[in-house]
């Protein structure tokens, strides 16, 4: 690849074959690309250049400093619902699911918890999930809304094929996929 100040050109194959990855500031200092539909964030290393970086040093996400997630985050899908995931703190995701039963109600999970990393997995388990539901009528318009519970429980497990696994201990959602997929920006 070829790093410039402002996108990088990764060569796959041949020369000719090449990937331009924009590239911009974070808000929080990082350095931010999208490429292949998947969102990078890259932290600088304080008093590294390429003439004396050691991969080895820098080769796990611990030694890093990288919250493990940043691999996995972004939006999900499993046809029906909708899965956002955020790192949170040093060791720690935060996930949004949203339902539509219907056009006219609508559900959403709130959850957070620490990693486990087994292999090329991640287990984020949590016990802090509210379930809100929403009710709409023929215009959209909100008629009512409720807190179904607090303090659900249960796991989302993150695998190296883009998928995620939600198993959550606080309902019984019968015969639904509860796998979800990344979705590629377009």
């Amino acid at each position: 690849c070829e790093q410039y100040d402002d996108y990088i050109d990764f060569h796959k194959g041949a020369a000719s074959e090449s990937e331009i990855m924009n590239m911009s500031r974070g808000e929080d200092g990082t350095i931010v690309g999208v490429a292949e539909g998947r969102t990078w964030v890259f932290e600088l290393l304080e008093g590294v250049s390429p003439d004396n970086f050691d991969v080895a040093e820098y080769e796990s996400a611990e030694s890093s400093g990288q919250n493990p997630i940043m691999n996995f985050i972004g939006k999900y899908s499993n046809g029906r619902a909708v899965m956002n995931v955020t790192p949170s703190g040093e060791n720690g995701a935060a996930v949004t699911i949203e339902w539509a039963g219907s056009y006219k109600e609508a559900a959403k999970w709130t959850m957070s918890g620490d990693l486990t990393i087994d292999g090329d997995t991640i287990t984020v388990a949590y016990s802090n999930c509210v379930k809100q539901t929403a009710e709409y009528d023929d215009a959209g318009a909100v008629v009512s809304e409720n807190t179904e519970y607090e303090n659900g429980t249960g796991t989302l497990v993150f695998n190296s094929d883009n998928t995620c696994k939600w198993t959550p201990e606080n309902e019984d959602l019968g015969d639904s996929d509860l796998t979800f997929t990344y979705v590629l920006n377009e």
